[in-house]
C-alpha cells in the first residue's frame, strides 16, 4: 500500500524554517495548480491523526478527498515523499493490552500447563472447540 509524507524541507528544523515554505508552496498552488493545494491540504488535515514521528499518510485516504493525479503530481514536485508499505488486513488501534487474570481453576491448568512445556517443547492440548487452546503456546505462556 502507498503511503506519503511531507517531504523535509517543509518541516520546522534549527536549520530550516519549514512553515514559511509550506507557505510560500500553497500560496503558489492556489494560483497555479489548485487541485494540488487542495491534495497538500487534504494531506495536512489527514497527518494530525497519525500518531508516531513518522508521519505517513494512506495516498488511498488522500485521494478519497482530493484527485489521484494532484497526489501523483505532488510527489513527482518532491513536496511529497512516497513509499511503499505492507499492511496487513487486522490492524488493531487503541488496542490496549491489559494482565488476564485467571480463575482458581485457570491457575492451576496453567500451572500444569507451564510444567509440561518446561519439560517438552511439543505438547498436545485437549479441549472443546472455543477452548482458546491456541493462547497456550510457550511464547503466551510468558505474557501471562
Amino acid at each position: 500500500m502507498a503511503f506519503v509524507k511531507l517531504n523535509s524541507e517543509y518541516l520546522n528544523s534549527e536549520h530550516s524554517n519549514g512553515e514559511v515554505k509550506l507557505k510560500e508552496l500553497l500560496d503558489k498552488l492556489e494560483k497555479k495548480a489548485f487541485k494540488q493545494a487542495e491534495a497538500l491540504l487534504c494531506f495536512l488535515h489527514l497527518e494530525k491523526s497519525v500518531k508516531g514521528a513518522e508521519k505517513w499518510v494512506s495516498k488511498s485516504e488522500i485521494v478519497k478527498k482530493s484527485d489521484s493525479a494532484a497526489v501523483s503530481a505532488l510527489v513527482k514536485k518532491g513536496v511529497f515523499e512516497e513509499q511503499q508499505f505492507e499492511v496487513g488486513r487486522l490492524q488493531f488501534t487503541n488496542s490496549e493490552t491489559h494482565k488476564k487474570n485467571l480463575t482458581k481453576e485457570q491457575k492451576v491448568a496453567y500451572t500444569e500447563i507451564k510444567t509440561a512445556f518446561e519439560k517438552h517443547s511439543v505438547n498436545l492440548l485437549h479441549g472443546v472447540t472455543g477452548a482458546v487452546k491456541q493462547n497456550f503456546t510457550p511464547n503466551s505462556l510468558k505474557k501471562l
